[in-house]
């Protein structure tokens, strides 16, 4: 008798006449049903015989895997992984190391919505911009839904870090509008009021009419974050410079947000502006993890560099990321557009560093 799926090897050992999962067990005659039980007895059997042939079908055709690829073990493919690791860089090495851990977060289950505040204490630290690549990040590594939501009323530009294919004219002054009138039951129905950000994130563009700017306040912030994290677990704000003092609006992203990024600049000038807001955040949001991004730090820091370094937040611990100066990353924002996968690789790894620190809170 052939058994479709299982190879000689497999079912050599095993009789035709033993093992037939369509033939009906006979039962003896004159028994009349006490406690033994003669068919369960001989299912039992069959199972026991049908798991070993399962489990040794299972050992020829199912092998080890990493990343979709056959892991072998012959001595020739071990041999080859060492030559490979010998050969690799500190960089790629450290980049490897950074990508497992991203794997390793993405196969975890979200366990909280993550509302994350981008701040700066001056304008042109970057924080559009890093808002903008840590959401290409979480979409693409992560697998996430994620929204970025332009809340720099002060005159935002997150809208032309992407490319033209990618915008709509729709502000998310048009999108809490549609959240009102209860035309907004699902993320399919948002997606003509976002900007796609290259790698599948969303964008919610500021309003650019002062009009528009006017009719923004706390109450139309809170209806609109409470209404947008039900569809997206993760919601970056890309605040305006400062930290809120005097607009109610940014003092509020402040107030939800779950973690806070405060982006500074390596330069004598900018550092007591940093410590100020630093500690600013740390003493009205200790509960709330702070992470201090220093973002264009040259390869050789000089004294200005190293003063910006030195920034004291009250006494609570705070991550920090240190992003380098990349000409790669200029020309993109020249250019209009930003992909994770052609900066420097030294920018690639610290920001990788960023969404790995951050995400593993969240699992």
């Amino acid at each position: 008798m052939t058994y479709i799926g299982v190879t000689e090897n497999s079912a050599a050992h095993v009789a035709a006449e033993e093992f037939s999962p369509l033939s009906s067990p006979s039962v003896p005659d004159g028994f009349s049903g006490g406690h033994a039980d003669p068919v369960g007895a001989v299912l039992d059997a069959d199972r026991e015989q049908a798991l070993v042939i399962g489990g040794e079908l299972l050992a020829e055709h199912v092998y080890p895997v990493s990343d979709g690829r056959l892991i072998s073990h012959s001595r020739v493919a071990k041999g080859w992984r060492r030559l490979q690791h010998a050969m690799d860089s500190g960089p790629e090495r450290a980049e490897g190391q950074v990508d497992m851990r991203l794997r390793a977060v993405a196969r975890c289950v979200l366990r909280r919505p993550a509302l994350i505040a981008s701040l700066s204490p001056k304008g042109g630290t970057g924080k559009t911009t890093l808002a903008m690549l840590a959401a290409q990040l979480i979409s693409t590594r992560l697998r996430w839904p994620v929204l970025v939501i332009d809340t720099d009323f002060t005159g935002g530009t997150a809208r032309e870090h992407i490319p033209a294919d990618g915008q709509t004219s729709a502000t998310l002054v048009d999108a809490l509008a549609a959240i009102r009138a209860g035309r907004i039951r699902g993320p399919a129905d948002l997606l003509r009021y976002v900007c796609v950000i290259p790698g599948g994130a969303h964008l919610l563009a500021a309003p650019q009419d002062p009009a528009e700017l006017r009719a923004i306040d706390v109450d139309a912030m809170g209806e609109l974050v409470a209404s947008l994290r039900v569809l997206y677990p993760v919601t970056i704000m890309d605040c305006a410079p400062g930290i809120g003092l005097r607009d109610s609006a940014q003092e509020f992203t402040q107030q939800v947000a779950t973690d806070l990024i405060a982006v500074v600049l390596p330069r004598r000038v900018d550092a007591v502006q940093a410590r100020w807001t630093l500690g600013h955040l740390a003493l009205r949001y200790p509960h709330v993890p702070l992470t201090v991004v220093v973002n264009q730090m040259p390869r050789r820091p000089d004294e200005g560099a190293r003063c910006a370094q030195r920034v004291q937040v009250a006494d609570r611990t705070v991550a920090r990321v240190e992003l380098p100066y990349d000409d790669t990353l200029k020309r993109q924002l020249d250019a209009g557009v930003l992909d994770i996968d052609r900066v420097e690789q030294r920018t690639r790894i610290a920001l990788k560093v960023l969404v790995a620190s951050l995400a593993q809170d969240w699992v």
